[in-house]
């Protein structure tokens, strides 16, 4: 155990917990043996604390179920494409091991960013492109498996917008793809890229509850004119972009 651990970082026992809530108050011998299990198992088919109703996986999936309603699916399909989501997303942290991230992630990366060279590049090139730290704080202050959640439903409605674009509208690949791009965001990391696609680049993930609230607020005020606004904008990324230079997000 390493003595420049903060007291907010977490543990490096891996217990998931903050170090002061974990080893910073065992004694000098008992950190050098293994922590004690604190009841927190993870299989494919559980994620959360034992004992604890309802699980982080129950909550996830009722409120996923409910969202993905909306875009038509009913039913055993519903169900199945939920589990479906759940098990990629539970696969992905364990292969990325972000699983055991503690839910104030956001608030360690901030406190970091002041001593910690690599943190403060990362974030400097999330802050260029409009990221505050309350966006840090709603991203990374929330459990693993939310944060992935979030993701697959992204990718679903983006590849529900790509299929009615080449079923219904019979649209090519590259220009169903380019339908995704002009009606939906897109998230992804920071990233070298041409200056002709400069506004057209994935947005932080950071970015996506802001982003969210704009497009509702838009769509409620006057979705003509706001669907305007999308057609003549190369990308919705594009009008995103132009929107955060201009204060309205």
């Amino acid at each position: 155990m390493t003595n420049d651990t903060g007291r907010n970082d977490p543990c490096p026992c891996g217990s998931g917990e903050k170090y002061n809530r974990c080893c910073m108050q065992r004694s000098p011998q008992e950190r050098t043996q293994p922590r004690p299990a604190r009841g927190f198992q993870f299989e494919l088919g559980t994620y959360g604390d034992v004992g604890e109703s309802p699980t982080i996986e129950e909550i996830l999936r009722a409120e996923c179920e409910t969202r993905m309603g909306e875009l038509g699916l009913s039913g055993h399909e519903l169900r199945k494409t939920v589990n479906v989501m759940l098990r990629a997303a539970k696969e992905n942290a364990v292969l990325e091991g972000t699983w055991n991230l503690p839910e104030n992630y956001g608030d360690i990366l901030l406190e970091r960013e002041a001593t910690d060279e690599e943190v403060k590049a990362m974030l400097a090139a999330k802050r260029r492109e409009g990221v505050r730290n309350e966006d840090i704080r709603s991203w990374w202050n929330r459990h693993d498996l939310e944060r992935r959640m979030v993701l697959e439903e992204d990718d679903f409605r983006q590849f529900k917008v790509y299929r009615t674009a080449m079923h219904e509208k019979g649209k090519t690949p590259d220009e169903a793809a380019g339908w995704v791009m002009k009606f939906l965001p897109v998230y992804g990391e920071p990233h070298e890229t041409s200056e002709e696609a400069e506004n057209d680049r994935p947005l932080p993930y950071e970015l996506r509850h802001r982003v969210t609230r704009y497009a509702e607020r838009r769509a409620a005020a006057d979705a003509e004119e706001y669907l305007k606004d999308i057609i003549n904008s190369t990308s919705f990324n594009a009008l995103v972009r132009k929107e955060i230079r201009a204060g309205n997000i």
